[in-house]
């Protein structure tokens, strides 16, 4: 084998490491090939006996100005990464947020399997989620991700993945799955390409969409709005069974029931491997704490009930408090719901009382249930949003009389039919927005009060559009973008209280009732006072005198604004507060805050990365600037060393020569771990002030320096390679160990959750070929994981590898 292939200085690999070319002697039938490493003795080796690859080839040496050596160094610093540092964050078009950056950190740096963003609404949740996408897509060849986002969110998910991260997601629906199964052989499965998968919750837990989803292994799955997914329901099952098939799980809730343990532990157990996984990482930061600035403006309105509507809410109450007292007795739970909707239907309208009175009177009585009630059909990929109150909610009888109680009812509903003629907050709204000329929105609990509202708002001329939950998804979003254009007033149930922007040109909200879960209002607020509102939000909540709502929700809702400004232990008060602990103080109970707070949580850990974070942000905005000012070139294809020669230079500087090496970390598979660049000074030799190819020669000397075991050079480059290696192998370790353990659970069969919601026939011969199927697919599931098992087990301690990047000489100044 001829000697001309390599050339000294080339980097080869050799029997599973890395070496720099020192020398070599060419003899007939071989070649004698002399080594070195920064980290190891000097190594020999002879051709063809031992068959080296080529790593990197020798660099020339090319003289360059003092403007194009800047260039150089901007873009080499702007290149170099730190262990688990981002790789790709620089290319975001987004602000770069410090807490925005940890749950990246965490799972890149600190090989965190399971994340749970819990942070305050308009935070940034879905950027957090970006970036994480950004990364690894980056990182890993044939990545592969699932998003479960609501379906009223796919579109906002999929521009803002497009425009910020410039990511492109297979919107994965019914229409899709139907092409992709038409398009591929039979035998092989839509999700398992390489690909960002974006699809609703609704409709992956379909029996047969989530039969195939369970058949793939997943890099991340990203559940949104999770709380929705913390109940035992078929969301919970889906979204679980799908996590614990996946590397790495990401959890975005707002609103985590802290208050209820139950569906707490069970929000933060998503995905968890039994006997695998360490506690889910929470991070859960206020608005407050992160974005400084105006102070949201809240203001409690107090509303006078006109004489007929202040009959009505005595009626119902003296009504509801003898259901509450019988239902209590004897621990009649349907009952007591039923009150707590007729109180809820009372402070939205009159007019909505009355329609569920009327109702409920109708049960009692025999009535058959509402037509219009189905059964769900896998004809949509979303389930209806709850804004209409379902007869099971009004059906349960109350008092032992049916007949006394009918004869209540009959009496509420006279009263809220005259109460409706002329309702005191709906004259409220009506002033209000007569004196507001800006975007509004109005939020309310129940869809019937919206309709009624938008009546009367377009009766006074009035531009009004309305969202709630019996509105197609696509209709959904022409609404979002018609009222971002400059709507006037937007009227919304709670179906558009979660995840929608709404900020571009509205700043201002109002509350026609309180909900009777505070977090809500957060949830409601939480649409136009977030990241990108630069104008002060204000808020109004109108509230009945007289009547539970000014006396008990009223205050509550004050005193959990007050912790949300102030932090501490109330700052959970909203997210502790559940219905049933209104209730109690609607009835006369006293305020108990739940015992179960997020320190205390057993099912989260805690991870401060704020310091990591707050670093990774400034290198990455230095990052940017250097690129914005030294902008990319096309790769050469010859590298080569940069050197050069100052001509003038300031009295200050001290003459000789800086060299700078980039030390880079690689790992058995030869991937970069980390790098960094360092400058060392250099005492120059005697004919440094020459020019021509002196100055080329002092370069080359500068780098076989670096090469010869011995040299004070070599030495000093040596011990900066062992202790950047040290400390970046003790990060690598622990990380490596969080990722094993969940490899290691992954290659456990998991439960199919599509057979636990629908079950095959005993004859069905399908169920038979779905197992086999199911079997194969699950051979070479484990043959990857057995695979990266095993490469993590046999990884040798990291490579380190230094190369000359620049060198820079400055002339002896003339005297």
């Amino acid at each position: 084998m001829g000697s001309s292939i390599w050339q000294i200085g080339d980097q080869l690999r050799v029997r599973g490491q890395r070496w720099t070319l020192r020398d070599l002697t060419a003899w007939p039938a071989s070649t004698e090939l002399r080594l070195s490493s920064p980290r190891r003795s000097a190594f020999t080796i002879l051709t063809p006996f031992d068959r080296p690859t080529t790593a990197g080839s020798a660099m020339g040496i090319r003289t360059v100005h003092a403007r194009r050596f800047l260039h150089v160094l901007r873009r080499a610093v702007a290149a170099a990464t730190p262990y688990g540092g981002s790789i790709a964050a620089a290319r975001a078009a987004v602000q770069l947020l410090s807490h925005q950056l940890e749950p990246l950190l965490a799972m890149v740096r600190h090989g965190i399997a399971r994340v749970l963003v819990a942070d305050a609404v308009g935070l940034g949740k879905t950027i957090q989620a970006g970036l994480i996408l950004l990364e690894l897509a980056a990182r890993e060849a044939g990545f592969r991700a699932l998003l479960l986002i609501p379906a009223g969110l796919k579109a906002q998910w999929r521009q803002e993945l497009r425009d910020r991260f410039a990511l492109e997601v297979e919107d994965a629906d019914a229409t899709w799955l139907r092409r992709a199964a038409a398009d591929r052989p039979a035998d092989v499965n839509p999700w398992s390409l390489p690909g960002i998968y974006l699809t609703s919750i609704d409709f992956a837990k379909r029996p047969e969409v989530l039969r195939s989803l369970e058949d793939t292994t997943w890099d991340l799955v990203v559940l949104d709005e999770a709380h929705a997914a913390a109940g035992a329901s078929d969301r919970r099952r889906a979204a679980h069974a799908l996590a614990c098939r996946s590397r790495r799980v990401l959890l975005l809730t707002a609103t985590p029931d802290i208050g209820d343990r139950a569906a707490f532990t069970a929000l933060c157990n998503i995905g968890a491997l039994d006997g695998h996984d360490a506690p889910v990482v929470m991070f859960r930061r206020a608005r407050e704490d992160v974005v400084p600035g105006h102070p949201r403006r809240s203001v409690l309105l107090r509303v006078r009930p006109t004489p007929a509507e202040q009959r009505m809410h005595d009626l119902l109450d003296r009504y509801t408090r003898r259901v509450l007292a019988e239902a209590s007795a004897r621990d009649d739970r349907p009952a007591r719901l039923a009150t707590i909707v007729l109180r809820k239907r009372a402070l939205s309208s009159a007019s909505s009382l009355a329609v569920s009175a009327y109702r409920r009177q109708q049960l009692l009585g025999g009535a058959a249930p509402s037509p219009e009630r189905q059964l769900l059909l896998p004809l949509a990929d979303e389930d209806p949003l709850a804004d209409l109150v379902e007869d099971d909610d009004l059906a349960a009888p109350g008092l032992a009389d049916v007949r006394e109680e009918r004869h209540w009812l009959a009496s509420i509903i006279e009263a809220a039919r005259l109460a409706a003629r002329a309702e005191s907050k709906a004259a409220r709204l009506a002033r209000i927005l007569d004196r507001i000329s800006e975007p509004v929105i109005v939020f309310t609990e129940y869809r019937d009060t919206l309709e009624r509202l938008a009546q009367l708002v377009r009766a006074a001329g009035r531009k009004t559009e309305t969202m709630h939950g019996g509105m197609e998804r696509g209709e959904r979003e022409r609404v979002q973008r018609a009222f971002n254009r400059g709507g006037r007033v937007l009227l919304a149930t709670d179906a558009a209280s979660e995840g929608l922007n709404l900020h571009h040109s509205c700043r201002i909200v109002v509350h026609y009732e309180l909900p009777w879960r505070p977090a809500r209002i957060e949830q409601r607020v939480g649409r136009i006072d977030r990241l990108g509102q630069t104008r002060r939000v204000h808020e109004i909540a109108l509230v009945a005198a007289g009547t539970v709502e000014r006396l008990v929700l009223a205050p509550l809702v004050a005193r959990a604004a007050r912790a949300r400004i102030s932090g501490g232990v109330a700052a959970g008060l909203l997210d502790s507060l559940s219905e049933a602990a209104v209730l109690e103080l609607v009835m006369g109970g006293e305020l108990r805050v739940p015992p179960g707070t997020v320190a205390a949580a057993p099912a989260t850990r805690a991870l401060d990365l704020r310091d990591e974070a707050a670093g990774e942000v400034s290198r990455l905005e230095r990052s940017r600037a250097y690129l914005a000012r030294s902008p990319p070139r096309e790769p050469s294809h010859q590298p080569s060393i940069v050197l050069c020669r100052l001509r003038r230079v300031a009295k200050r500087m001290e003459w000789g020569v800086v060299a700078v090496f980039a030390i880079s970390l690689t790992d058995t598979d030869g991937r970069s771990l980390h790098s960094e660049l360092v400058p060392l000074r250099l005492d120059a030799p005697p004919s440094h002030g020459l020019r021509g190819r002196a100055v080329h020669e002092l370069c080359a000397s500068v780098r076989r320096w670096a090469g010869e075991s011995g040299h004070p050079l070599y030495e000093a480059v040596t011990r900066l390679a062992v202790e950047v290696e040290g400390r970046v192998a003790t990060m690598h370790r622990s990380a490596a160990i969080e990722m094993t353990r969940r490899d290691e659970g992954l290659r456990r069969t998991q439960p199919s959750a599509a057979a636990a919601i629908v079950q095959a026939g005993l004859f069905d011969r399908r169920a038979v070929v779905a197992h086999a199927r199911a079997t194969a697919v699950r051979g070479a599931l484990l043959e990857g994981i057995d695979a990266r098992l095993q490469r993590q087990a046999a990884s040798e301690p990291l490579e380190a590898q230094v190369e000359l990047v620049a060198v820079l000489s400055i002339p002896r100044q003339a005297r």
